[in-house]
């Protein structure tokens, strides 16, 4: 199933005891959210409140509140509800059902997402996960781009192509054999916006309605700020390791970037709280988590230079099917 990575900041949150679960409980306005858990974290009117609320993007019942963060100012102990400085662009209501709010009473939800991906981009290629993917072969077609959704297979950890041998739709789970026979040799294009296509060029053309397998790794992937619905793709039984890690990476990353905003003495003695954490952690991942591979280095006219058994051997002519259809 993977982690969800809006779980994982909320658990984040929830670990720094400064979050706040809120479903408003009555129609509030585009400055005032009246919820009754407030009461549970609260006792007393606050007048000068530092805490930030956000509506996630997957809260479809708060409108165009989703992705929408804001400052409370004031917390109002009689009616349970906090203002805001600035309005909302919806009223804080629950007219069109349940909607989901979070409050954190120190840290920016956007700034706790940013010190979860950046433990994700820390793991994301030593840790890459197994991935195929396949395209078609179209006739006198000899270049191919690879394709470029997220969780795709990074050029770099291409570590097979093989064909298809038989081009009937209906022979489902058909072997594969190596394309190494048609010389494939891989380029990568770096325009000037910063984007990156990546394309596998064949010397010869493989059979007109084959489909060509990439067998590769993708790296797990992070969200960037404004993304609540991404999931980091790892395997179940390793899903604890990987979420510790990742929390504890987060925390040491905000506890090193509160040194420049709080006293000296109190950030260090945080920060060498999370280091030993985070070194912990880690000793824990490498201990448990299987490595992937290095990446290939793939020379132009020779593909990586390597006939893997898995998933597809070198020599398919053992395969009666082969025989059948060549």
């Amino acid at each position: 199933m993977g982690l969800p990575i809006l779980d994982l900041v909320a658990t984040l949150a929830d670990r720094r005891s400064e979050l706040l679960t809120l479903v408003p409980d009555a129609a509030g306005s585009t400055r005032q959210l009246i919820c009754s858990t407030f009461a549970d974290y609260f006792v007393e009117n606050v007048d000068r409140l530092n805490a930030w609320v956000y509506c996630p993007r997957t809260s479809l019942n708060a409108g165009t509140n989703m992705g929408e963060h804001r400052r409370a100012t004031t917390y109002h102990q009689a009616g349970t509800s906090v203002d805001f400085a600035r309005a909302w662009p919806e009223a804080l209501t629950n007219a069109h059902g349940p909607a989901t709010y979070y409050m954190t009473t120190r840290t920016p939800w956007w700034k706790l997402r940013d010190a979860v991906n950046a433990g994700i981009a820390d793991i994301a290629i030593p840790y890459a996960g197994p991935i195929t993917q396949e395209f078609p072969v179209v006739e006198h077609q000899y270049r191919y781009t690879l394709p470029s959704l997220p969780g795709s297979i990074v050029a770099t950890l291409l570590e097979e192509v093989s064909v298809s041998i038989s081009t009937e739709g209906n022979y489902v789970g058909y072997p594969y054999a190596t394309a190494t026979p048609y010389n494939w040799r891989l380029y990568t294009t770096t325009e000037s916006d910063g984007s990156t296509a990546y394309e596998i060029q064949f010397e010869q053309v493989p059979p007109t309605g084959s489909l060509v397998r990439l067998y590769g790794r993708a790296p797990l992937r992070s969200t960037g700020r404004t993304s609540d619905s991404g999931v980091v793709a790892c395997d179940p039984q390793y899903d604890d390791v990987v979420q510790e890690y990742l929390l504890m990476h987060a925390s040491y990353l905000l506890a090193k970037w509160d040194v420049d905003s709080e006293p000296v003495g109190k950030a260090l003695y945080a920060l060498q709280i999370a280091t030993a954490a985070l070194t912990e952690a880690r000793a824990t991942l490498l201990e448990r988590l299987p490595r992937g591979p290095n990446a290939r280095i793939v020379v132009p006219g020779r593909g990586d230079g390597q006939q893997l058994a898995h998933p597809a051997g070198a020599d398919a002519t053992f395969l009666g099917a082969f025989h059948q259809l060549h």
